[in-house]
């Protein structure tokens, strides 16, 4: 969950002139980011920064607010470079201003971009700085949410027992304070980080527990990701066929709320735990669902899986040729996206359809190249 962005003061509102223009395209973005709009915000994206620039001499504090919204976007929709840049200008007004709630508010925004980033380092210290002054401003939500997304960070520095930690901070405060959301959001990470340990059996308790709560509040977007990390637990479990019944509910309730990201994770993990039952052909329809979405979306990363997912099942078929043609596009793509671990797996995926067709001497090329990456790695 965001943290209360900081709102347009009726005083910023009330000039006239360009001014006036440039607080309408605040409240504008303000309005879009309550309903959670986020392509819309982003579709702002120039007259915002124009706005802000404008303001931020006479009303820094709508200058920020507008950094905030655009940046907050731009995370939503997963373009973390860009929301980098409007978070550090948020966060350097609020500084400017002696904003410690609004520095707080950006630090936290800005250490999520820079956890999606890969900057584990940096994000640790920003949820470390907003949950200092979380604490320090007696702001428990605040104080919540940033153990979350410190826990968060340790996960991706593989601190599981320490993320553990932090996360169970996090579901303290929100049974105090009564917060069922924050309660659903640290089950939830709580899950990931068991999982992560191996520890899947507890991971299905309290997913189970983050599932029951978005029922009891309506959240059909978060009904569909608690489904979906259910079904992941049974699949690590070895139990594919309750696996697959999950990733189905997952799949259809994305679908129902337009979700097509949620969907696509949901053929995925379909995908794969039909291969895992021998069920190559029916696996390839979800593969090639999960492909479709993930060009639909642009997603050069999901893309590039769903290349490898498709090409191991068909090359399970003995369409050996189709494989190969789907390891290349991945091998592409995970080049173009400075991707190794991607260019590895294509490399073994190659390496497999190739030893499959009988040419064993480019098998072992490709698969010696997958080696020296994991070596790398």
């Amino acid at each position: 969950m965001a943290a209360t962005r900081p709102g347009i003061s009726a005083a910023d509102a009330s000039a006239g002139g360009t001014h006036s223009i440039t607080s309408d395209i605040g409240q504008q973005l303000q309005d879009l980011a309550e309903a959670r709009d986020w392509r819309a915000v982003a579709r702002l994206r120039r007259e915002g920064v124009q706005a802000a620039c404008a303001l931020r001499a006479s009303s820094p504090r709508a200058a920020a607010a507008i950094y905030s919204h655009l940046g907050t976007a731009h995370v939503a929709l997963g373009k973390h470079a860009r929301a980098v840049e409007f978070l550090e200008e948020h966060l350097a007004i609020a500084m400017e201003q002696g904003d410690v709630i609004s520095e707080g508010q950006a630090c936290c925004h800005l250490g999520i971009a820079r956890r999606s980033l890969g900057e584990y380092e940096c994000a640790v210290l920003l949820a470390e700085r907003h949950r200092a002054i979380a604490k320090a401003v007696g702001d428990r939500f605040g104080e919540g949410q940033a153990h979350g997304h410190l826990g968060a960070a340790y996960t991706m520095l593989g601190d599981f027992e320490k993320a553990i930690g932090l996360h169970e901070q996090r579901l303290a405060i929100a049974l105090e304070i009564k917060d069922r959301s924050e309660e659903c959001t640290a089950y939830c990470h709580l899950g990931i980080s068991f999982s992560s340990l191996g520890q899947h059996s507890r991971a299905l308790e309290v997913y189970e527990k983050n599932l029951a709560i978005s029922r009891e509040v309506g959240d059909r977007r978060g009904e569909a990701v608690a489904c979906g990390l259910v079904g992941a637990a049974y699949d690590a479990l070895g139990e594919y066929s309750r696996a697959i019944e999950w990733q189905e509910l997952c799949r259809i309730i994305s679908t129902e709320v337009g979700d097509s990201a949620g969907e696509g994770a949901a053929c995925q993990s379909l995908g794969n735990a039909f291969d895992s039952l021998g069920q190559h052909a029916e696996a390839v329809r979800y593969h090639e669902r999960d492909l479709c979405i993930a060009r639909e979306l642009r997603d050069r990363d999901g893309e590039a899986i769903a290349c490898g997912h498709l090409g191991n099942a068909l090359d399970a078929l003995g369409q050996h040729d189709d494989a190969i043609k789907l390891h290349e596009q991945r091998l592409q793509i995970a080049t173009e996206l400075d991707d190794l671990w991607g260019q590895g797996m294509a490399y073994a995926g190659l390496g497999i359809a190739y030893r499959s067709l009988g040419q064993y001497v480019r098998a072992v090329d490709f698969l010696q190249q997958d080696l020296a990456i994991c070596r790398q790695l």
